[in-house]
């Protein structure tokens, strides 16, 4: 079944100074999510499958969004896509291909303390560089495209919680935009962003920002 709606919405702030690269390393979320997923839950669908990066910081939030969605009393009707997957969207479901990028040799320093000629070859080669012992954008582009081509296939209605860059390597994927514009979208914490597919095209609708501590409340809406 051609999924209807896709949310990509981002977690929420970390416990990680600012200037550190914490790509794949498993940080602890900040605060409580339930803050975040009461935000959320009013802007998806009730019905929606919940599909969640292994992070922390991504599962605690994707738990909270189901627990509030059961507080709301919203009923999940059994679809026949359910039991071909042998899955429930009573819970989150958990795929590692949504994890965020591995830097390597990378992770958990401050990015002023990297080599700058590193950093010079990663900007001359944003798609192909590879942080020592971590993978490219263009390994996390291949996961990310393998799992939204089987959950687009399989669930009509999907919240995708996850990270910047998987989100961003999404919008590329799905509304074929040019790499300069996609590996530049700014994403904050708490970041919302709706697609709709109407006749096997991708739309944008709208980028929400969650009125969290970290980020403040923004909609742009698609014309």
């Amino acid at each position: 079944m051609t999924v209807r709606e896709l949310v990509l919405l981002r977690h929420g702030p970390v416990e990680v100074a600012q200037g550190v690269c914490y790509g794949r390393t498993d940080v602890a979320p900040r605060g409580d999510p339930r803050e975040l997923a009461v935000w959320a839950q009013a802007q998806i669908d009730p019905e929606a499958w919940i599909v969640s990066s292994p992070a922390r910081r991504c599962t605690a939030l994707a738990h909270a969004l189901v627990a509030q969605r059961d507080a709301c009393g919203s009923p999940l009707h059994p679809k026949p896509d359910d039991a071909q997957c042998g899955l429930s969207r009573a819970a989150p479901c958990i795929d590692p291909r949504f994890a965020e990028m591995h830097f390597g040799a990378w992770e958990m320093r401050r990015y002023d303390s990297i080599d700058h000629d590193a950093i010079a070859l990663w900007a001359a080669d944003t798609l192909g560089f590879r942080p020592p012992g971590g993978e490219s954008v263009g390994d996390l582009c291949a996961r990310v495209h393998a799992a939204l081509d089987d959950w687009t296939r399989a669930a009509p209605s999907l919240v995708v919680v996850t990270h910047g860059g998987p989100m961003r390597a999404a919008l590329g994927y799905l509304l074929r935009w040019p790499a300069q514009r996609w590996t530049t979208q700014q994403l904050h914490f708490g970041s919302l962003i709706r697609l709709r597919c109407e006749d096997g095209h991708w739309h944008f609708v709208e980028h929400r920002t969650a009125p969290l501590s970290a980020s403040v409340g923004t909609a742009t809406v698609a014309t």
